[in-house]
């Protein structure tokens, strides 16, 4: 799994959230109350919890995650995020763009009282 372009591991999953080999172990998945995995871990210290932080620049707009199946007998069927901080919101709609709204408005009532008065 990479982010933005970093490996973050080579071995999510594994058998540690249940016994190896039983039917099922291999559908693991990190907990609120699993500790992060470390960047790279080994295979028995991954608990598939990472924190992206470190990998977040301010200004970023978008944060890729890029997922591969070496093996091609793992599914990805679930992937939650946890974001928190502040946000800036663009800036309101400037009043000139309303007036302009405002006068096309005006005119295309103009043009259709014009159209029916020389009609008349």
């Amino acid at each position: 799994m990479t982010v933005n372009g970093t490996t973050i591991t080579n071995n999510a999953g594994g058998y540690d959230d249940g016994l190896n080999g039983d039917n099922g172990s291999l559908i693991t998945m990190g907990g609120f109350d699993d500790p992060y995995s470390g960047l790279l871990p080994r295979y028995g210290d991954d608990h598939e919890r990472y924190n992206l932080k470190p990998q977040i620049s301010l200004g970023d707009t978008a944060i890729t995650i890029t997922t591969s199946n070496t093996t091609r007998d793992n599914n990805i069927f679930l992937a939650t995020f946890w974001v928190s901080g502040a946000t800036v919101h663009g800036t309101p709609e400037p009043a000139s763009s309303l007036v302009l709204m405002g006068l096309g408005l005006l005119g295309v009532a103009g043009q259709r009282f014009a159209g029916r008065r020389s009609r008349r």
